[in-house]
């Protein structure tokens, strides 16, 4: 049986660096330059490999941080939401 909930993908106009131990989001369609915090920054260099489910993106952010498993996945589903609406991210259905 498929996994019906979404994998997240940074969208074609999003370029992501780390710099200087900071990672930086560059929406090339707004021009705009997003400053990331250390966790989000771990989870859109996960998503420069390829989509990623929430669970996957928790484990990333667990194997970088120590923090509870819970909360971790209520900040992760948060930034993602954060992320689509800036227009970083996208939600997609894989079959």
């Amino acid at each position: 049986m498929n996994d019906p909930s979404p994998r997240y993908r940074l969208r074609s106009s999003t370029r992501f660096r780390t710099v200087l131990d900071e990672g930086l989001a560059l929406d090339q369609e707004t021009a705009r330059l997003h400053v990331l915090n250390p966790a989000a920054a771990v989870i859109l260099e996960a998503l420069t490999t390829g989509p990623r489910s929430v669970s996957e993106l928790v484990e990333r952010v667990l194997e970088a941080f120590e923090a509870e498993p819970a909360s971790v996945r209520r900040d992760v589903e948060a930034f993602l939401g954060e992320a689509i609406a800036e227009g970083l991210v996208e939600a997609i259905q894989e079959r």
